[in-house]
C-alpha cells in the first residue's frame, strides 16, 4: 500500500485510516451500483459500463502522476524531511536529504554538548 510509505510520520495514522475509509466506500458504490447499472430493468449498460470504469481509472492515474511524488530509494526518515522542506512534490528528486546515519551521528554529537 503506497499511502503508507508517502506519509510523513506525524500524519501517518490520519493517512492510513483516510486511505482506509476511501477504500471501503469505493468498494461500496462499486458492488452497490454495479447491478443496476447493468440490468436491463435499469440503466441497462451491459459492457458499456467498462467504459465508466475506464475513465475513472485514467482520471486516478492522472491525479496519480500529479500528486503522488517518486520516493524511490528514500528511507522513512527522509521522507519526513522531504515533507519538512516545504518543495513541491514534482520536485523531490532534487531536494538533498541526510541518511539516517548522518542524522543519527548529528544527534549523538548534540547530546555530548
Amino acid at each position: 500500500m503506497i499511502v503508507s510509505e508517502t506519509a510523513a510520520s506525524r500524519v501517518k495514522e490520519k493517512t492510513n485510516l483516510l486511505a482506509m475509509v476511501v477504500s471501503v466506500f469505493t468498494t461500496f458504490v462499486t458492488s452497490f451500483t454495479t447491478p443496476y447499472l447493468i440490468n436491463s430493468r435499469y440503466a441497462n449498460l451491459g459492457g458499456k459500463l467498462g467504459y465508466i470504469y475506464g475513465v475513472i481509472n485514467v482520471l486516478v492515474v492522472i491525479c496519480v502522476y500529479f500528486f503522488v511524488p517518486e520516493l524511490k530509494g528514500r528511507s522513512l526518515e527522509e521522507v519526513d524531511q522531504l515533507f519538512a522542506s516545504g518543495a513541491p512534490l514534482r520536485k523531490f528528486e532534487a531536494v538533498e536529504t541526510k541518511r539516517v546515519e548522518e542524522l543519527y551521528e548529528e544527534d549523538v554529537q548534540g547530546r555530548k554538548m
